[in-house]
């Protein structure tokens, strides 16, 4: 008798499971709270998310960049 290969299921990784991934315990409690929330939502949701808050921390780094250059100007 052959033996039949078995179907597990993948060990959980932060890929298919972050509430499991062992660095969100690094985090801060806010965040992974933050974390914990978002893990019911749509991914195209959560992408999007991540997407709009990296172009506010973009913009929020130039400004605090150009406010701090000119305060040097004038300074």
């Amino acid at each position: 008798m052959e033996e039949q290969p078995r179907h597990e299921q993948p060990p959980a990784t932060p890929a298919n499971d972050p509430g499991d991934d062992p660095r969100l315990s690094e985090l801060p409690a806010k965040y992974q709270a933050i974390i914990r929330l978002l893990e019911g939502f749509p991914q195209s949701e959560v992408d999007q998310l991540v997407h709009d808050l990296g172009e506010k921390k973009s913009y929020y780094d130039r400004l605090l960049k150009e406010l701090l250059e000119n305060r040097r100007a004038a300074g």
